[in-house]
């Protein structure tokens, strides 16, 4: 017994954008200066832990990484998003 076939329907609608600036064409620079606005925070947590209070540097140093990786999270998303949209550079 062969299974059913199946028609084709295309790539699948890639829905409005994730952000007006997932669609421009400068998408990497804007999230390369929002990765760096994540790492300069992270750097300034390392200092404040070596030079001032370590419990308060520790803090400020992990809300860094943390918004660094949630940076590095919505580029992933936005280079799928353009890629689905057929939108170079994805």
């Amino acid at each position: 017994m062969t299974p059913p076939e199946f028609p084709d329907l295309g790539p699948p609608d890639p829905g409005p954008p994730p952000s007006s600036a997932a669609a421009a064409a400068n998408w990497r620079t804007v999230v390369a200066v929002d990765a760096a606005v994540g790492l300069v925070v992270l750097l300034a947590g390392v200092a404040l832990s070596l030079l001032w209070q370590p419990v308060v540097g520790a803090g400020v140093a992990s809300l860094g990484l943390v918004y660094t990786a949630l940076v590095a999270r919505r580029a992933r998303r936005w280079a799928a998003w353009r890629r689905a949209a057929g939108l170079t550079g994805g």
